[in-house]
């Protein structure tokens, strides 16, 4: 669920009045962005929720680590964009990196927080936007809690959504700015 922190648009140090009065105006409209749009209450139409029951399908199997089940949902023609990769990467080269991550890592739990639906194309294809929060463990016992955003370009063919396209990510910690 998104949050919004007075603390965030407040504390600031002082600058130019045009600067000022645009951080203002940024800080007003993201919070009313936020109050009204109502992401965590959100209901979703049938085929928004076909597709984000998708998206929840692929990620427990990667959840599992079964690879062969979470490469199902994905289209022959994939092509996606890792946050920590130099370029896209086909599904046979993403299927070699997931591999070995899967082999490195254990999944110990996550949680998917759908954050936006777009249907397409007279309802077969769809964009999805979420953050997945996530704790793994290394082959050495060292957990780590991750937090990743996405944004996936899903297809339906004879009937099935199929992952077409991704893009995102783990996103580096931020200062929260805290004393």
């Amino acid at each position: 669920m998104l949050r919004w922190s007075e603390r965030t648009c407040a504390k600031r140090e002082p600058r130019p009045a045009l600067v000022a009065r645009t951080t203002i105006t940024g800080c007003a409209i993201a919070t009313l962005l936020l109050i009204t749009d109502g992401v965590g209450a959100r209901e979703w139409t049938t085929t928004q929720a076909e597709v984000l029951a998708v998206v929840e399908a692929y990620t427990e199997a990667s959840h599992r680590r079964d690879l062969d089940a979470y490469l199902s949902y994905w289209h022959t023609e994939f092509l996606g964009w890792h946050n920590g990769d130099p370029a896209p990467t086909n599904k046979e080269q993403r299927r070699r990196g997931l591999q070995r991550y899967f082999a490195a890592t254990k999944s110990l739990g996550y949680e998917l927080e759908p954050l936006g639906v777009q249907v397409l194309a007279g309802g077969d294809a769809a964009i999805v936007h979420y953050v997945l929060r996530n704790v793994l463990e290394s082959h050495n016992g060292e957990r780590v809690r991750g937090v990743s955003h996405w944004t996936d370009y899903l297809v339906r063919e004879n009937g099935r959504w199929l992952l077409l396209s991704d893009h995102g990510g783990a996103q580096p910690a931020v200062d929260s700015g805290s004393d």
